[in-house]
Formats: structure tokens, sequence, C-alpha cells
């Protein structure tokens, strides 16, 4: 099977993400806390290289980042779902 760009649909990414959230109004103090946590945990060689192994990129951070690319991947399949017209059944 060919992938989409092989088919011929230039521009084409999809990227499957995952994260940690917390609610919104978890005070900072505890955002940054399980962030730092979390940081230590992916920078650990055993489990980069066991997500590697899964075909995964760790990316890890401060929660400003994340926010940022939330964000832009909301922006963009909003746009998708937009002009392809979909609805929820």
């Amino acid at each position: 099977m060919p992938t989409a760009i092989e088919a011929g649909v230039a521009g084409y990414e999809v990227v499957q993400w995952n994260a940690f959230f917390v609610p919104a109004r978890t005070p900072r103090v505890i955002v940054i806390k399980l962030s730092a946590a979390i940081g230590k945990v992916l920078a650990q060689p055993e489990m980069r290289e066991r997500l590697a192994g899964e075909g995964a990129e760790v990316a890890g951070g401060p929660a400003e980042r994340l926010s940022a690319f939330v964000a832009a991947d909301y922006a963009k399949w909003g746009k998708v779902i937009r002009e392809a017209k979909l609805h929820a059944d």
C-alpha cells in the first residue's frame, strides 16, 4: 500500500501523540512539579530506548510547549473538520 505522499497527497501529515493533562485550574506549582517528574522519567535511557523501540519520539518539556502544540493541532484539525463538513453523530 502506498504512503499518502506516494499516492499523490502532498503536504499530508498525521502525528499520533500522547501527553499528560491536569484540570484547568491546577496550581502552577503542581504543574511544574509534575512536568519535572515526568521529564526525569522521560530522560532515563531505558525509557527513551523503550519508547524509541515502539516508534515514539520523546519530546517532553514545559507545559507551555504542550499548550502551544495542542493549540496548533486543534487549529489544524478544526480547519480539516470544517472544510470537510464533518459532524459527530
